[in-house]
């Protein structure tokens, strides 16, 4: 599975640092509260751009992104147990199914190149984020 990502420049220059992680250490997002290392990529590049429009303020000094892909073997997605009730409307209840997700990951179980987990995207429901 082909995954795509943007990141803004100051955070993202090299390849190394958009797949890092370290993002998620400082800010919570969707499925995850701070403190742990995630990424979040897209199945498309349309659908990465789109997930950073939503989240851009208005603003006349918008920085620049550099986009990035990767390829995830299919035998190390997981598919998450069902999604709990108001995933969608409530944020709490996806961050903490996210943040339980990533805590039975302990890193001696995880395979060499990490752990990856398909989610439904929050604007589409026929994509996933991984």
């Amino acid at each position: 599975m082909r995954v795509y990502r943007l990141g803004a420049v100051p955070f993202a220059r090299t390849r190394k640092a958009a797949f890092s992680g370290e993002g998620g250490l400082q800010a919570s997002a969707r499925w995850h509260t701070a403190g742990h290392l995630i990424v979040y990529t897209a199945q498309s590049l349309s659908l990465a751009a789109l997930e950073i429009l939503v989240h851009l303020k208005q603003t006349n000094n918008i920085q620049p992104f550099c986009a990035y892909s990767a390829e995830i073997p299919d035998a190390l997605i997981l598919k998450p147990d069902p999604l709990p009730p108001r995933w969608r409307s409530r944020i709490g209840v996806s961050r903490r199914f996210g943040d339980t997700r990533l805590c039975l990951c302990h890193p001696s179980s995880r395979p060499a190149n990490g752990m990856f987990c398909s989610i439904p995207h929050i604007l589409s429901s026929r994509r996933n984020g991984f």
